[in-house]
């Protein structure tokens, strides 16, 4: 059926200068063919108050803001899913204002996801996505590849917790990025590391 939903956290100013927020935006449809193949469409959108490129002080550029907003669809079997992302803005602020090459819309993600029950309240997750930016950042292709391995747990109650490692690929554009708020402050953005999560469903 249909859902809708908003989603927050905060962000670095250091990638998202001048704002500190991040929200999301989204709805759809989810449907099935029988109770093993089903099918989804949507929309989802990010929203950074007040960030823009414009307010860096380690590079001088035109205002330009960080919001995306992207369509997708995607079909699912039993424990398989794969998604289609494809945005309809430039990609988080990705064009020639920023230092790339064109503007990126129509940007592509491939998301590939398998989430094998072990038990009943136990899942392994297995996660490959590929993003396709429809722009060069000058001479360095953007193109990455992002993974992640998760083992999720559901307790009485609607308390859950899972376990990740994630990682992207494309040193040559997210190692030792610079900070657009910080002179002289690098980070690698696209290194492994370990997320443990914890919420509640009410």
């Amino acid at each position: 059926g249909w859902y809708a939903g908003v989603w927050g956290s905060n962000v670095s100013t250091n990638s998202y200068v001048g704002g500190g927020l991040e929200l999301d935006y989204y709805a759809g449809y989810n449907g099935k063919f029988n109770d093993d193949l089903g099918w989804t469409v949507g929309g989802l959108g990010y929203y950074y108050p007040g960030a823009n490129y414009s307010k860096s002080s380690q590079v001088s550029f035109p205002s330009q803001a960080f919001d995306n907003f992207e369509v997708n669809a995607g079909l699912s079997w039993k424990w398989i899913s794969y998604k289609l992302s494809v945005a309809s803005t430039d990609y988080f602020g990705a064009n020639t204002k920023t230092g790339y090459t064109s503007g990126s819309k129509g940007t592509l993600y491939h998301d590939l996801t398998i989430t094998y029950p072990l038990a009943d309240d136990l899942n392994l997750g297995v996660h490959v996505g590929r993003t396709d930016v429809k722009a060069m950042y000058g001479t360095v292709n953007p193109d990455y590849t992002d993974y992640k391995l998760s083992i999720a747990k559901t307790f009485k109650d609607g308390w859950n917790a899972s376990l990740a490692y994630v990682q992207s690929s494309n040193d040559p554009f997210f190692k030792n990025t610079m900070s657009y708020d910080v002179a002289g402050s690098t980070r690698d953005l696209n290194k492994g590391v370990v997320v443990l999560q914890a919420g509640r469903t009410f």
